[in-house]
């Protein structure tokens, strides 16, 4: 019953918000970084909600940027637990066509996980106004001397009526490659967007999620 309220709660927020906000630019759901990071002197907030047979996760993840480097602290409730964690990142180039940067994160010991480090190198390749591609190559270590390498390539194309789409294929911290199809719209030009997401691992179809976000900035 209060895993039920607490998502009510959740997109009740989200829903007032989204209707009082002007300005939107972050991608939730998404599980490749870009190069890119909020403008500087203001702030985003990413909402998310994936569900699969066997875990529900809401993520918070609110962000600002001041001279050129961004701050964010996401927070995800997963089965009745709350993690926090703190993640640096800083563009180190940018051009029309190609941009680099680098994000580093940490994590501390929280209910029966350990602490973690994570860092992360992304990339974006501009090929046209409409469709570019990110890639990701990043490091994970867990106070427990586990190390792992992780990865991520995504193909993001822009279609008619305000919408896009993208396909990711990526490896996370500790488990197998995944691929995931998302699905956005903006619904208020300049201000507002939703996403939709479908996603499963590739050695197993048992093993698939649905995923619902939005996203907005301000500042």
């Amino acid at each position: 019953m209060y895993h039920y309220f607490f998502t009510l709660s959740f997109y009740a927020s989200v829903i007032c918000v989204v209707l009082m906000s002007r300005y939107t630019h972050a991608l939730p759901l998404y599980n490749t970084d870009d190069a890119q990071i909020t403008s500087n002197n203001t702030c985003q907030l990413e909402f998310g909600q994936t569900n699969s047979k066997t875990q529900q996760q809401l993520s918070i993840n609110p962000a600002c940027s001041l001279h050129n480097y961004e701050l964010s602290v996401p927070i995800n409730y997963v089965d009745r637990d709350t993690y926090a964690g703190l993640q640096i990142k800083h563009p180190f180039y940018s051009s029309e066509r190609f941009g680099v940067a680098v994000s580093s994160g940490y994590t501390p010991k929280q209910h029966q996980n350990d602490a973690n480090w994570q860092f992360n190198i992304p990339a974006s390749l501009y090929i046209t106004p409409e469709f570019q591609i990110d890639a990701n190559i990043g490091w994970y270590h867990q106070s427990k001397n586990a190390n792992d390498m992780t990865w991520a390539i995504a193909a993001t194309h822009d279609l008619p009526h305000a919408q896009k789409i993208a396909l990711e294929y990526y490896s996370p911290a500790l488990d197998p490659s995944q691929i995931q199809l998302i699905w956005g719209l903006e619904v208020i030009k300049d201000q507002t967007n939703i996403y939709l997401a479908y996603g499963q691992t590739l050695k197993s179809s048992v093993s698939r999620w649905m995923g619902l976000g939005f996203s907005w900035n301000f500042g």
